[in-house]
């Protein structure tokens, strides 16, 4: 069969074995959850804010960003640093 999407409705029908107006049998519904088990997706574990937080110091530009603000500091340029680190917080 090509694309779903390319396909009449009653081919399609046709092909699931289902009727448009009255669904699937009881019997019908049954032997498909045996076969094919539930309709739903499997839930994401979430992940957590601190982790998150953590990921983005990973990135590259983020610890050039903070390498820049020790040394602004180091070198005196207390403002930069200081807006440095609040635009990468």
């Amino acid at each position: 069969m090509n694309k779903w999407y390319d396909q009449t409705v009653a081919a399609v029908a046709t092909f699931l074995r289902t009727d448009i107006e009255r669904g699937l049998s009881e019997e019908e519904a049954k032997k498909r959850l045996a076969e094919n088990g539930p309709n739903q997706l499997k839930a994401k574990k979430a992940t957590p804010v601190w982790e998150v937080l953590f990921d983005q110091f990973k990135d590259m530009m983020i610890i050039i960003l903070l390498v820049a603000a020790v040394i602004a500091g180091l070198i005196g340029e207390v403002s930069d640093s200081i807006m440095i680190m609040v635009i990468v917080f």
